[in-house]
């Protein structure tokens, strides 16, 4: 920074603070429906800033439950369903919600790199009572981090994939998903659907 004051009296001051910056998060959820529970499948594909002190997300899930031993980095976009990645540290909150963050700590690990990219997997589930012809879920919240104090928290804008039992016949009622519009099952989202066997 150059300033110049020419022949006038001058007072000048500046205020410096740390740059904060959020990850970017775009999340797939597959949600299974079963004769008993569903279970939901979440990918979030995240961009995190070096800058940040953490890496980590918090999830609004309501009436889902995070499974144990379930959420990890993906290795490779092309084995979204592989148990080799590192383990991500799951703490549910007193709220219910859930942190999840990655156990390698602060991004200093990472060298000079401005953006760590990582695709996370997280598992969770929730019974349905089946004498109930409706089924309705929420689509969980992602919260990316505080700004000024107060949490960043929204659904972000991604895919959600819902399956079924061969014994589960489903039939969306377009009217009630504000929010969501139907897409044809594009060859893009095949990957994240597992082939039965």
């Amino acid at each position: 920074m150059q300033f110049k004051f020419d022949r006038q009296p001058f007072d000048f001051s500046l205020l410096f603070r740390r740059e904060q910056s959020l990850p970017t998060v775009r999340p797939t959820y597959l949600v299974h429906v079963d004769p008993n529970k569903l279970t939901l499948t979440m990918w979030f594909d995240c961009s995190f800033d070096t800058n940040q002190p953490q890496m980590e997300l918090g999830l609004v899930l309501d009436e889902w439950v995070v499974q144990d031993n379930t959420a990890r980095v993906v290795n490779s976009s092309d084995d979204l369903f592989s148990s080799s990645g590192e383990t991500l540290r799951v703490q549910q909150q007193v709220d219910r919600n859930y942190i999840i963050r990655s156990a390698k700590g602060d991004t200093s690990s990472f060298g000079s790199n401005r953006h760590v990219d990582q695709i996370w997997r997280v598992v969770a589930e929730r019974t349905w009572n089946t004498d109930v012809k409706e089924l309705s879920f929420q689509i969980p919240q992602i919260i990316r981090g505080q700004i000024n104090g107060n949490p960043e928290i929204d659904h972000g804008s991604g895919a959600l994939l819902v399956t079924s039992d061969s014994n589960v016949l489903l039939n969306w009622q377009e009217a009630a998903g504000i929010g969501l519009q139907r897409d044809s099952f594009s060859t893009e989202y095949r990957r994240y659907v597992p082939v039965p066997g």
